[in-house]
């Protein structure tokens, strides 16, 4: 009996064998060897790459990208990385293929062809996405950049380094407990809204050695390998951000393209840990742990990056002139503001409204008025009053477009801008006005000074002609490009500037408007379903507008299956209401509880803009909790496995 049986086994084997040569030969697809694909070991994620046998890729993704800042300002920036992010795929691009990217900002999810090495980068040979900022400017924020972020701090060095030119106590001073420390400067420029918070760790040798090129061969290995030899230290899950920082100023990486400091994005980026994946924000600083270059770069990392000029504070040369002629940008001369000059000053107002640190009756916009007179409060002090007047620069009545925004602000010597150089007191700083402009087309924290009293300073560096540009007590700036736009510095008042503002035309406008339904809804953790609808109410003569939508919720809920915050693009006739449904959705095990989640809209031609506020209910019959769903999927034609059908 048991030969027989073997028999039949023996005869067995051959069938599935023979039927598997043939599926294979009919199947040339299922055996042919693909060009591998290198993952990332921070994610798990299914993939979204297709593959050929020539190396030719089709990948969609979410680009980050990584500005590096060298503390010496004269060489400027001096490198730029654009790293493509496909569900943990991390893909590089060839120096040559960069200019084709740099329309687009951090962040955005773009679709791209092309061919990859064996080294992951990419060459570029078609791209498949519009950037959303050359369609919707992105100087209005809607969410307010509050609390902090919970910051741990590596102090490392390489194999063949022995320098340890700072205990953790000093670092720990530097950024948390010093009065001149990072998190006290982050207080004071956010009026107490925002601060960073947390630990410092080491030092830590890298298994790296110090003549290697630390940046051919990957930021991101850098902080892979100072998570990896301090984890046994440190429960990661408890920050929000990572600091690592290396001594001595490595100038053999800075010729690779890595200056003093390094901000990795303005998104989150997903470490593998001993205790899980953990999310955190990340910046290298290269030998200058100082609060100018960790503050710049926590900058970039808060948002203030994108565009040619990597949301950096600039100036704007016209020579003789102001504002037009023949102008070009100066990297880093807006040098009143830490994300500009060498020292940590206050960011300007434009940066500031964009962070949300203003209050709606602090930001003035001369809009639907031919001008007034503005008291404004100096932008160091913590007070109600006036921060910033918005003067619209470049408009069209006839069709409600408004491309660009003068920004009137105010300073004096107060805490942080009151230096030990006394570079504002030597200037004449308090004296005057201060006059930015920002394209509203152009991607966040794109601004630039403009200087009221050009080339009043020459010499070997005529770039400091920006340190008085200054619109003095009974100056007056006139814009006749667009219409006549009149900015009168009238005069100082004991706790402020005064400024009086007139146009000849005044730029008229109506807000959208949000409306969701229902306001609220009650569930157990499955999706729900809500009608929102987005109005345009601007007059009929008016054009349609494509409308910049920003969904916002609480961490890990999802809308239409997608993580918050998500963005969205919808165009809107003047007048016209459009109706679009959304579902809500918990993560799996959520505690109950009323959640809230925020729709805001703005226009991509005017600065129309509005909100609405939703919220899901989780109530549980007896206090249960929800559980996922799980179908287990035989897919034909590749190896056997199970996937959990989730949402995307």
């Amino acid at each position: 009996m048991k030969n027989k049986d073997s028999v039949y086994l023996v005869f067995a084997i051959l069938v599935i064998l023979s039927l598997f040569v043939a599926f294979s030969i009919s199947n040339k697809n299922f055996i042919t060897k693909q060009p591998e694909i290198k993952k990332s070991p921070e994610f798990e994620n299914k993939e979204q790459i297709s593959t050929t046998q020539n190396n030719k890729v089709n990948v969609v993704g979410i680009l980050e990208v990584v500005h590096t800042h060298d503390s010496n300002l004269g060489t400027g920036k001096i490198g730029e990385f654009y790293i493509l992010n496909s569900n943990g795929n991390l893909y590089y691009f060839a120096e040559e293929d960069k200019s084709k990217l740099r329309d687009f900002a951090s962040g955005e999810e773009i679709s791209l062809e092309g061919y990859i090495d064996e080294n992951n980068i990419v060459r570029i040979s078609n791209i498949n996405s519009e950037s959303n900022f050359a369609q919707v400017g992105a100087f209005d924020s809607f969410e307010r950049l509050e609390g902090g972020r919970r910051t741990v701090v590596l102090i490392v060095n390489f194999l063949g380094d022995n320098d340890r030119p700072l205990t953790t106590d000093q670092v720990r001073g530097i950024m948390f407990d010093n009065s001149d420390s990072v998190s006290a400067f982050y207080t004071e420029n956010s009026y107490n809204l925002f601060s960073y918070n947390g630990d410092v760790f080491g030092w830590y040798t890298l298994n790296i050695h110090y003549n290697v090129d630390l940046c051919s061969n990957g930021l991101l290995t850098i902080i892979r390998e100072a998570i990896s030899v301090s984890d046994p230290d440190i429960y990661f899950p408890d920050y929000d951000q990572i600091v690592v920082a290396f001594y001595p100023y490595r100038l053999d990486c800075a010729q690779a393209g890595m200056g003093a400091g390094i901000a990795l994005g303005s998104s989150p980026i997903n470490w593998n840990t001993n205790d899980g994946i953990v999310p955190m924000y990340a910046a290298i600083i290269n030998g200058h742990l100082r609060l100018h270059t960790v503050g710049h770069e926590l900058g970039h990392n808060l948002g203030l990056i994108g565009g040619e000029t990597g949301g950096h504070s600039n100036g704007w040369e016209c020579g003789t002139n102001i504002a037009y002629g023949s102008c070009e940008e100066r990297e880093y001369r807006d040098s009143y503001d830490i994300m500009g000059g060498e020292n940590p000053f206050h960011m300007n107002a434009i940066k500031k409204d964009f962070m949300g640190w203003f209050s709606q009756s602090q930001v003035i916009e001369v809009t639907n008025t031919i001008g007034g007179t503005y008291d404004i409060e100096p932008i160091e002090t913590n007070d109600q009053g006036i921060k910033v007047v918005k003067v619209p620069k470049r408009y069209n009545v006839d069709t409600c477009e408004l491309f660009e925004w003068y920004y009137i602000e105010y300073r004096r010597p107060i805490g942080f801008d009151n230096d030990p150089n006394n570079l504002l007191i030597n200037n004449g700083v308090d004296n005057g006005a201060w006059i930015h402009y920002n394209d509203h087309m152009q991607p966040v924290a794109y601004t630039r000074l403009l200087d009221m009293t050009p080339q009043s300073i020459g010499g070997n560096y005529p770039d400091d002609d920006f340190y008085d540009g200054r619109l003095g007590v009974g100056q007056t700036y006139t814009d006749v490009n667009y219409g006549v736009v009149t900015i009168r510095t009238i005069e100082r008042t004991a706790t402020g500037i005064r400024v009086e503002v007139s146009l000849t035309q005044p730029y008229i406008y109506e807000n959208p408007t949000i409306e969701i339904i229902p306001q609220q809804q009650i569930g157990q953790g499955q999706p729900l379903t809500y009608t929102v609808n987005f109005r345009n109410n601007n007059s009929p003569n008016c054009p349609s507008y494509t409308h910049y939508i920003r969904a916002y919720g609480p961490n890990g809920w999802r809308i239409d299956g997608y993580l918050f915050p998500r963005n969205i693009y919808i165009n809107i006739a003047s007048g016209q209401t459009i109706t679009r449904t959304y579902s809500i959705e918990p993560p799996e095990g959520v505690e109950e509880g009323t959640y809230p989640f925020t729709f805001t809209i703005r226009s991509n031609r005017n600065p129309g803009r509005a909100s609405a506020n939703g919220s899901y209910v989780v109530d549980y019959p007896n206090g249960g909790r929800s559980s996922p769903i799980f179908t287990p999927i035989l897919k034909v034609g590749i190896p056997l496995e199970i996937e959990n059908i989730m949402p995307k």
